[in-house]
Parts: C-alpha cells; structure tokens; sequence
C-alpha cells in the first residue's frame, strides 16, 4: 500500500466547483468506479460561501484512498479560469482531465481510454465525444469530427470561428504542454476553453481527437445557453480580441463579417438589447444552404462549406460597419 502511494499519479482529475454540490457524490463515485486507477483528484472550490470541507472530505475518503485526493478552496471568488489554473498548478500528474462536479465518467473504462490515447508520444491535447446527461445528444457531431481529424489548423481555425464545437468538458491536456502555453488566458473570468483553442490554432498547433465517449455532461452551464452577465462580458472581450487581430486568425472577409455580427449580438445582450440583423441571418442561411445542396449533390460538406467561406471574398454585406 505505501509502495503504492509513492507512485506519481499520471492523471489528474480536476472537480471545478462553485456553490453546486449536488452531483458531487455521482461524480465522485463515477471516479472510483474507473477501471484505470493511477490518477489523483483535486476538488478545487472558487470561493464558495456554501463550501463544506467536513463533508467533502467525507466523501473522498468513503470513495478514494488518503494521499489520492486533495482539496482546495479560495478565500474569495477568482473566476471559473483562475481557479481552474489554481487546480493545474496543484496537480501532480502528466495529464490533467476535467470533469466539473454536473458531469460524471461516460463509462468505466474512460480513464483507460485517455491514458491509452495520451501513450502516444504526439499528443498533448485531445478532444473527446460527451454525451447530454439530459438529452443523451452525443456531440461533437460527425461532420464536426471531420472538421477536427481531416482539416490543416488553418481551416479548422475558420470553422470554429463560425460556431465552438470544441468542448471544455472533454478537452484533456498533457500538463507540460499546458503549462508551456501559460495556462488558460486569466484575461478572461469564465471562458477558458473558447479562447485557448483559437490560440493555439491560430499558432498551428492541432488537436488530436478520441473517439469514444468519455464524459456525461450536465446541460444547465453558461455553455448550455444560459447567460451570465460575467460570461457576456467574456464575449464582448473575446470578439473585440478577434476584430482587432483579425488577419492573425483568418483572411476569410466573410469570417471577419461573422465576427463583427457576433460582437453586435454580444454586446446587444450586455446592454439589454438583441437585435435581429438581416445581413447576419443572411450569413447563416447562407451556411445551411451549402448543406443542402451538399446533401442534394451528395457533396462532402465539409469540402463545399470551406469552398463558400473561402471564396466569399467578394461579398458585400450591408452594415458591415460597427
């Protein structure tokens, strides 16, 4: 037993909390159920004024071994990004994996398939499939997951530009890797995955993806639709970010225009106003158009949708001006 607790924990499994305890037993339990028993886990806790450190320290020790598990709570609240860099700091292990209190293991098997995954010596970031704890949708979609294994980063950068199909929730790291690119952008106060990923495929690195089901996610986070104040000030900054550095990330005047339209919405929800724009529905009709006459035509829709972005540079879009 002691033999084992010296062995260094190759898989850190980070619990982001924040007032919501009431899955927390699930996600525990769906921890120590895991087939693949070389991690450790961090619970760490933003700050909240609910935060009860007898009884989570009661469940961890109902479910993991001493030494397996640490616990840390902020003296104030930092932010979903801080508290996230906080727990990567703390961790031990070589790759740090999320699974925020609201979500638990897909399976018992889906540590065994990141470790396997994170074997191969070229992979320092992943992707993987998650599922609706609710809805049982499974994303990222198939075409989605064409996107990620077949486009260069350049390409893939434009397509998420156009709509984040990357998620927080089942993005796993490699933690020298991480720690090498600074952590998530503390700049920001809840949205840590959106702007990692277009940083580092505007840098070219790529993503790898793991195509299995590893994490059942709760549906009711800001991801989810539901909007806090904080979070749409993190997309007002992020699309700021983008317009002002537009040509680092894309040459695409059409993806610029998505951009501008997105700063529009976002800081139309700041403000308390939304506005429908013609020129933005436009965009995005124009976008499922090209599905069905790939679908029609029995086209790769990837190929015909990047053949609309990228020879759209002679389009002119009305109220193009912010």
């Amino acid at each position: 037993m002691l033999e084992n607790k010296m062995i260094k924990p190759y898989a850190s499994i980070v619990i982001l909390t924040y007032k919501q305890f009431d899955n927390l037993e699930n996600n525990i339990k769906s921890i120590s159920a895991q087939s693949y028993k070389n991690y450790e886990v961090i619970i760490q806790d933003d700050g909240s004024p609910n935060f009860d450190s007898s009884e989570i320290s009661r469940l961890c020790k109902k479910y993991f071994e001493e030494g397996n598990y640490k616990i840390n709570t902020n003296n104030k609240n930092l932010g979903t990004v801080k508290n996230y860099n906080r727990a990567i700091k703390n961790a031990s292990g070589e790759v740090i994996i999320p699974l925020s209190q609201d979500d638990i293991f897909a399976s018992e098997n889906s540590l065994q398939y990141i470790i396997g995954f994170f074997n191969k010596p070229d992979v320092n970031i992943c992707c993987s499939k998650r599922q609706g704890k609710v809805s049982k949708t499974i994303y990222p979609t198939k075409t989605e997951i064409n996107y990620i294994n077949e486009l260069d980063y350049s390409h893939l950068l434009i397509c998420i530009l156009y709509k984040n199909f990357i998620s927080g929730a089942s993005l796993i790291w490699r933690k020298d890797f991480l720690t090498k690119l600074g952590g998530y952008d503390e700049n920001y106060i809840l949205m840590e995955d959106y702007p990692m990923i277009l940083k580092l495929l505007k840098e070219g690195y790529s993503i790898s993806f793991l195509d299995q089901v590893t994490v059942n996610y709760g549906e009711n986070g800001v991801s989810s639709g539901n909007f806090s104040p904080t979070y749409i000030e993190d997309n007002v900054h992020l699309f700021n970010d983008l317009l002002e550095n537009s040509e680092k990330y894309v040459k695409s005047k059409l993806c610029i225009q998505l951009i501008k339209y997105n700063l529009l919405y976002w800081k139309g929800l700041k403000n308390g106003k939304i506005t429908i724009d013609l020129s933005l529905i436009n965009i995005y009709l124009l976008w499922a158009i090209t599905a069905i006459i790939a679908h029609v035509l029995r086209t790769d829709k990837r190929s015909l949708r990047l053949s609309v972005l990228l020879k759209a540079e002679d389009k002119t879009i009305k109220g193009d001006k912010l």
